[in-house]
């Protein structure tokens, strides 16, 4: 790719990306495949798996549509809600851009410890008792990250099924917090 197409060569780098192994996938197609579906490639450890490589390519469209039916989701919403005032908009913005980038981890190929931190201060953000709620149980999955990056993550590569346990959990976790979101975003205005 030509240096003068930066983002071109990003988009192209990540479609070839495989499977980070800390990304939901990713550690479920290592705990179906085993310790030896695990390689170092794209400065990370990544996943190997014959299902790997077949889905890796399409991927993209697979994290597009799951972003795309956030998007719908939120315009069905919008448009329900026209009569809204600015604070309650803003909460709403708020809220779906939470469930956005919740799904947005959940789906995409690479799925390292910061872009769960990152999360942190808009996740607070969520107003009311259902924010409360959902900022609670990321609690959880913030602290398994830190506890998986950096300090069992030596013990992960090498194939603990005990970290790889951990693993698996944090994922659960931001999975139904990532669900948690949505249900909040769609129930915004009640």
């Amino acid at each position: 790719v030509r240096g003068d197409l930066p983002l071109l060569h990003d988009v192209l780098v990540f479609q070839a990306r495989p499977f980070q192994l800390e990304s939901v996938l990713g550690s479920l197609l290592v705990a179906i495949s085993g310790a030896s579906a695990i390689m170092a490639s794209f400065g990370s450890f990544n996943v190997d798996t014959p299902l790997a490589r077949l889905l890796a390519p399409y991927w993209d469209f697979g994290m597009a549509a799951a972003l795309l039916a956030v998007a719908a989701l939120a315009f069905r919403w919008a448009r329900r809600h026209r009569q809204l005032g600015p604070a309650a908009q803003g909460r709403a913005l708020v809220a779906w851009t939470v469930a956005a980038l919740l799904v947005l981890l959940c789906a995409t190929k690479v799925l390292s410890a910061q872009y769960v931190i990152w999360c942190v201060p808009l996740i607070a953000a969520l107003p009311g008792r259902r924010g409360q709620t959902i900022f609670r149980l990321f609690l959880p999955t913030l602290f398994l990250t830190q506890l998986i990056y950096p300090t069992l993550y030596g013990a992960l590569i090498r194939g603990s099924t005990a970290v790889l346990a951990v693993l698996l959990l944090r994922n659960v976790l931001l999975g139904a917090v990532a669900v948690l979101a949505v249900r909040n975003a769609l129930e915004a205005a009640d």
